[in-house]
């Protein structure tokens, strides 16, 4: 018997001798047909319906398929020469693990899912690896450096209840510039300015300033 829903065979048993006979199968046919189930609900999807889940779902492809390429590269360099940790590893290696898995964590979220303070971050960070690349820094360097970049913003910034970031208390009137490694910086521009060599992070204190960032 066959329905909307499939194909229903059925196995027919008796304990007299039947002869083949056309006439006794299609009165069983007729008969058994008689119990076809009928399906009372109809499967309905409006056109309208149908646009909203191709658009939703290549709108998904869109935001996976148009990634930064920087990020990619800054994410497949993370992952690249991110040390291996363990119970037997030194505190230094487990720091150094820890920093490195908060920046590939940070890179692998996606763009939809970031606040204006983490877009912030990542163009700091894109700036901070092109930089790298023009002064051709060795690529494992370049990763320790984005993972130093990243651990100093995250310690030096937090973000506070209206939404923007602000320096720790300890810290008000600090602030960050980041500049290009060709970028130079005097005395006179940035009074009581501490520079690190190897970050293009420049900390300088200024008195009735707002945060640059």
């Amino acid at each position: 018997v066959s329905c909307s829903a499939g194909r229903l065979v059925l196995a027919l048993y008796t304990s007299e001798d039947v002869k083949d006979s056309i006439t006794i199968v299609q009165k069983c046919w007729n008969e058994f047909n008689k119990y076809t189930p009928e399906t009372h609900t109809k499967l309905a999807i409006a056109p309208s319906q149908v646009i909203q889940i191709e658009n939703s779902v290549s709108n998904k492809n869109d935001s996976v398929s148009k990634n930064d390429p920087k990020e990619e590269a800054m994410l497949n360099l993370i992952s690249k020469y991110m040390p291996f940790s363990d119970f037997s590893s030194s505190k230094s290696d487990s720091l150094k693990h820890d920093q490195f898995m908060s920046l590939r964590l940070f890179l692998l979220r996606r763009p939809s899912m970031r606040s204006v303070n983490e877009e912030q971050i990542f163009e700091v960070l894109k700036r901070s690896y092109r930089s790298y690349i023009n002064v051709k820094k060795d690529s494992e360097d370049i990763a320790s450096l984005l993972v130093n970049d990243h651990h100093m913003i995250s310690s030096t910034f937090t973000a506070s209840s209206d939404g923007k970031l602000h320096p720790w208390p300890h810290a008000k009137d600090l602030r960050v510039d980041y500049l290009d490694h060709n970028t130079e910086v005097s005395d006179k521009d940035c009074p009581n300015t501490t520079t690190r060599s190897d970050s293009p992070v420049v900390f300088a204190t200024y008195a009735l300033r707002k945060p640059r960032f």
